[in-house]
């Protein structure tokens, strides 16, 4: 493992990431748990003299894994305790899909990306509070018919975390905090990381640049919008601050879709849980048969009910893992047949445009971890 990571960590262009953070769980054993590379190399536009090293407990900004973490999980808690069900229609919750093509939409549809919403939009620029960035995620218009494709979205999981929140009348970090991260133990886990763990935290992008970069080329989103539609740019490395533009400046750093942060550490745990070996697993009544429901694949291939699923065989591992990724550099696979929990978490964005892929150190990753399973 240490010869497949580094290969792929260091500066640009060699290096797909400054640092990264591994940790391979086999029979609820540690295996791996190892920090290479750099946190931070620079701030701002300038070179640190003394880059600061990777630990094996930084915090990462975890982006889209947030959306199974958090939001997923949340709604397979509601749903093990007869609060939510699948099926039901969104607009029993969200008043602006009451009416027209959008009252078609299940829950369902949200969490396999059916619905037929926008990919991604630009909320901050018609909303600066959480409220008002769900009435304008929600009132946007279908750009897909219901129900007919999967077109992944971030807006279905901010719409699936704002049915949470009215479910359960709280805030999704204030249900989840109690519901999901105290019970099994997360010590390193949240929104909003205060002063003592930002700290700790990977640094991420230069500020806004590469959505701003979004809107400037309407790629590979076209809508409409320019850079000049919103004043409230960031231009700082970001550390300890949510890389996502909407879950920053519309939703306060909380959202269904991204702004969680945590360690590989609290990661593995929470793979463990589903795994049915964390030890406080019991404290989330997450019944064997709901976890399986939304882990097994569904109608579209690789996606299942807000996890992904199926996506790791060629890397010589089974076809039943499931897990996710996150635009950071973040990813996270749970495989129940070989009996493991994989984690990667690295600073991919803590670079000038355009940021590399991980995926070639992803899929060398598990590579390694299938040879170490055959051997």
């Amino acid at each position: 493992m240490d010869a497949t990571v580094t290969r792929h960590v260091g500066s640009p262009p060699a290096g797909l990431a400054s640092g990264a953070v591994v940790l391979v769980a086999h029979g609820g054993e540690s295996v791996v748990h190892r920090a290479y590379g750099h946190a931070q190399t620079q701030f701002d536009e300038q070179e640190q003299s003394l880059p600061r090293p990777m630990r094996v407990d930084t915090v990462f900004d975890l982006a889209s894994v947030t959306k199974i973490v958090v939001t997923t999980t949340a709604i397979m808690r509601l749903v093990a305790e007869g609060e939510l069900a699948l099926d039901r229609r969104v607009a029993e919750y969200v008043d602006e899909f009451r009416d027209g093509d959008k009252a078609a939409v299940r829950l369902r549809d949200l969490l396999t990306h059916r619905a037929g919403l926008w990919e991604w939009w630009p909320l901050y620029i018609e909303a600066s509070d959480r409220d008002a960035a769900v009435r304008a995620a929600a009132a946007l218009p279908l750009r897909y018919p219901v129900g007919e494709e999967r077109h992944y979205s971030d807006l279905s999981m901010i719409l699936a975390g704002a049915v949470v929140e009215t479910v359960t009348a709280e805030r999704l970090d204030a249900y989840v905090q109690h519901a999901i991260i105290e019970p099994l133990g997360l010590r390193d886990t949240g929104f909003l990381p205060g002063p003592d763990v930002q700290v700790r935290c990977a640094a991420t992008a230069l500020g806004d640049a590469y959505e701003q970069h979004m809107l400037a080329t309407g790629e590979p989103y076209p809508t409409g919008r320019h850079p000049t539609d919103f004043q409230g740019w960031r231009s700082h490395t970001l550390v300890g601050e949510v890389n996502d533009g909407n879950a920053h400046h519309a939703f306060g750093g909380v959202a269904g879709h991204a702004g969680l942060f945590s360690t590989v550490r609290d990661v593995a745990r929470f793979g463990q849980m589903l795994l049915g070996r964390n030890p406080v697993s019991r404290a989330v009544p997450l019944p064997e048969e709901v976890v399986a429901e939304f882990t097994s694949p569904g109608v579209d291939e690789g996606q299942g009910l807000g996890f992904w699923t199926n996506r790791w065989a060629e890397a010589g591992l089974g076809p039943g893992g499931f897990g996710h990724g996150g635009f950071t550099g973040t990813q996270l696979l749970v495989d129940p047949d070989a009996d493991i929990v994989v984690v990667l978490l690295t600073n991919r964005t803590h670079r000038p445009l355009p940021f590399p892929s991980i995926a070639p150190l992803w899929h060398e990753v598990l590579a390694t971890t299938s040879a170490f399973l055959r051997d």
